[in-house]
């Protein structure tokens, strides 16, 4: 995809993640790669975007995703 299209895709994730009322892991992952491949763009090479979260919150929010599943 062109600079400007990543751009794009990298807003349209970021307004989803707003948006929800429920924000899922799926939410943040896509904004992350989203966000990689803009940096990609920028800086010409290939990026990759890494969260740091606490265990127990990762492990809190895999149990909540189970729950609604």
């Amino acid at each position: 995809m062109s600079e400007i299209a990543n751009k794009r895709a990298l807003l349209e994730k970021a307004h989803a993640l707003v948006q929800t009322n429920q924000p899922t892991l799926e939410h943040l992952s896509a904004v992350a790669d989203a966000l990689a491949q803009v940096a990609s763009d920028l800086i010409g090479d290939q990026c990759t975007v890494h969260l740091r979260v606490r265990r127990g919150a990762v492990e809190a929010a895999i149990e909540r995703e189970r729950a609604t599943a």
